[in-house]
């Protein structure tokens, strides 16, 4: 089931922020995500998304994050999320650099997701080095320069989640945040 509930983070509790931050709280279960998946496929599908397709994902941080992640899966297409904090020349770079063949936004980044589109026009050219396998590109903040790209297979997505389950003894109780971009 999916919840979801709002808090205000006063801005004394944070230096970035003068302002209060709207702090929205989600929570869902595995078999959600995975009916969110199946419905992220076909509409994934409908909009023309192959296998070897670069799906970037600019959005507030959300459940539907996970269910298009899980949907490239299926798809064999590799998921990019996008920081909605960069820039729009940035996140072109971006785009360009990952060779996206399609942007999803929510309605909170629209008007960003547009100025992107002006300056790096899809579909992008697939990206060299690509190979199967491949599930998500993440870019690094680029605080040496220009923002860089790391590749996740899911192969090794699931090996470092059942490592740190091992390592942190984590049960069926257990609950975990994971925040991304």
């Amino acid at each position: 089931a999916w919840a979801a509930s709002v808090c205000m983070r006063p801005a004394s509790a944070t230096k970035r922020s003068r302002v209060d931050v709207p702090r929205v709280m989600f929570e869902f279960d595995a078999a959600a995500i995975e009916l969110a998946a199946e419905a992220e496929v076909a509409a994934l599908r409908e909009r023309g998304v192959r296998e070897g397709d670069s799906i970037g994902w600019l959005a507030l941080n959300r459940p539907r994050a996970l269910a298009l992640l899980r949907a490239c899966e299926r798809l064999g297409a590799r998921y990019v999320p996008l920081n909605g904090r960069l820039a729009a020349p940035e996140l072109a770079a971006i785009v360009r650099h990952a060779g996206l063949q399609h942007l999803l936004h929510d309605d909170t980044m629209a008007a960003l997701a547009g100025q992107v589109l002006a300056l790096a026009p899809l579909p992008q050219p697939h990206s060299p080095g690509r190979a199967p396998g491949d599930l998500m590109l993440v870019y690094t903040s680029g605080t040496s320069g220009q923002a860089k790209g790391a590749v996740h297979t899911a192969a090794a997505m699931q090996a470092n989640i059942r490592a740190a389950i091992d390592a942190q003894g984590f049960d069926a109780s257990t609950r975990t945040l994971a925040v991304l971009p």
